[in-house]
């Protein structure tokens, strides 16, 4: 069951995951539509994103498991 075994380390992979999820989230940011606010947003459902994000972003940076490597 070596599969079960997380490989700890630096993920390109993931890094490359995570530049693509965040940049049209920047370029967003940049170009909010007109009258949006983010008052009418839920809060509880605003925090559970937020922590969603922290530890997708460090999960996909720390488990190497996701890079290519030869198979044995």
């Amino acid at each position: 069951m070596e599969w079960l075994t997380p490989r700890f380390g630096f993920s390109y992979i993931g890094c490359l995951f995570l530049l693509l999820l965040f940049i049209p989230n920047l370029l967003w940011t940049k170009n909010r539509p007109q009258g949006y606010s983010p008052s009418g947003e839920i809060k509880v459902l605003s925090a559970l994103e937020g922590t969603g994000q922290v530890l997708v972003t460090s999960m996909a940076l720390c488990f190497a498991d996701l890079d290519l490597y030869p198979c044995n």
